[in-house]
């Protein structure tokens, strides 16, 4: 198994985090998972974020050179998405960001598409040596529950820089199945856009693995109140 991770023995009884998913608890998830690299408003009038400091810590100790590709076409980057990439190259000399227009170049962009992937017009790949990591246009914002999109670039520029430079390993959820468990595809992909891997697992037929950084069953609680009650 990994260093550091949990370690799990299995004698006829499973280890897992029962999770009652509500619609409260999933805000409070959605909200835990962008806590990871906190933002820092900045009421300017030109709306941009400050960096958290977890962010400048990072980049500033960065020892190995990171390519941000931006693949857009030509003049077509969006100004707030070039603003954050300049950031990155004041954090860190060892930064260099490379606009790949994926009409005129396409040999790059496929160079990165090895899992299957097709990487769309508006992407980000942040690579260091042998390993990258693709942001997807729709990884950059995110919904609340007042239907508002959210920027989240920072969060997922600078995961993937930790995760590139070895800095952070991938960690593995597993949702079980089988069992009756509810279904719940936001949290997952709330998970996935915070860079764990996502998986599932029937325990009726196997055991945990060891990759396995946590373990989820997801259910769904319904209150019942009695036909005399008064709300």
């Amino acid at each position: 198994m990994k260093k550091g991770r949990l370690k799990y023995k299995i004698n006829g009884t499973f280890l897992m985090i029962a999770v009652l998913v509500g619609a409260v608890l999933v805000n409070l998830i959605l909200g835990g998972v962008n806590a990871k690299f906190p933002l820092e408003v900045d009421l300017t009038s030109e709306k941009v974020f400050e960096f958290s400091q977890q962010t400048k810590d990072i980049m500033q100790t960065l020892d190995q050179d990171i390519t941000i590709y931006a693949i857009y076409a030509e003049n077509s980057i969006p100004t707030q998405v070039e603003k954050y990439l300049d950031r990155y190259k004041a954090l860190s000399s060892h930064v260099s960001v490379v606009n790949v227009d994926p009409n005129t170049e396409p040999a790059t962009v496929q160079k990165f598409e090895t899992k299957g992937d097709v990487i769309s017009n508006g992407s980000l790949i942040v690579e260091c040596g042998d390993k990258f990591r693709i942001i997807t246009t729709s990884q950059m914002t995110e919904t609340d529950f007042l239907n508002q999109q959210n920027l989240v670039l920072e969060q997922r520029i600078t995961n993937a820089v930790y995760f590139v430079t070895g800095s952070g390993e991938e960690q593995t959820l597993y949702f079980t199945i089988g069992h009756g468990e509810a279904e719940n595809s936001q949290l997952q992909s709330a998970l996935q856009n915070d860079d764990y891997a996502v998986e599932t697992i029937n325990l009726a037929v196997s055991d945990v693995p060891e990759d396995a950084d946590g373990l989820i069953a997801v259910s769904y609680t319904h209150l019942t109140l009695p036909t005399n009650s008064r709300v």
